[in-house]
């Protein structure tokens, strides 16, 4: 059994782009299943904390969006339950840009 998250599109990473986390979750077998439950949750660069909803767009593949906007380390966290039990976590920075704001 695996559960794996990652972030798309992958970075650099600006204030204002949109990012999706991924989690993908399997049987011991390798092959794609679905867990009891799917949470992830989110700690922004001030510290504070949010879960996020979660979408199934696949058997074993879960999606959640995020907007960053504010500068700095934003870190995630998915946890799933059931059969299928685990968790894994991910980071990314973001930066902030040289240029104005249209």
């Amino acid at each position: 059994m695996a559960v794996i998250l990652s972030i798309t599109p992958e970075g650099p990473h600006h204030i204002g782009d949109p990012v999706e986390l991924v989690c993908r979750t399997t049987a011991p077998d390798g092959t794609a299943a679905n867990p009891g439950a799917v949470i992830f949750r989110e700690r922004r660069p001030d510290g504070a904390f949010r879960l996020i909803g979660a979408t199934e767009v696949a058997v074993g593949t879960w999606t959640a969006p995020v907007l960053l906007d504010a500068s700095g380390l934003w870190r995630f966290r998915v946890e799933v339950t059931g059969a299928i039990a685990g968790a894994d976590e991910t980071f990314l920075s973001v930066r902030t840009s040289a240029f104005p704001p249209l």
